[in-house]
């Protein structure tokens, strides 16, 4: 059974690998607050103070732990599927090599 404090656990961990994501794709920590903040609607000084945990703010609600929940697993989603067309082009490229290879090596003992 999940309970409360752990969802608070559980929205921080979450909120922290988005914000950090975003940060290295903007390149700056404040656009990342921001649009982290946008994509689960709220404000980025909620978002601020909620991950500071210095217990200004209050920690999520339902609805809004359901939003992060949601932005987290769109997240995953994405990773999954850049990974997969990272592994596919990766092994045609493994292919053209191995063959490559085999030429030569076949050339080598003519």
């Amino acid at each position: 059974m999940l309970f409360f404090s752990d969802t608070e656990d559980i929205a921080r961990a979450a909120l922290a690998v988005l914000v950090a994501i975003e940060m290295r794709q903007t390149g700056s920590r404040s656009l990342a607050y921001y649009k982290t903040a946008q994509l689960i609607g709220t404000s980025t000084s909620w978002l601020q103070k909620f991950l500071r945990d210095t217990g200004e703010v209050q920690p999520p609600k339902p609805p809004l732990f359901s939003r992060i929940c949601t932005a987290y697993d769109q997240l995953c989603a994405r990773v999954e599927e850049e990974n997969t067309r990272d592994e596919k082009r990766l092994r045609e490229l493994k292919d053209k090599i191995d063959a490559a290879a085999a030429g030569i090596a076949t050339k080598n003992t003519s």
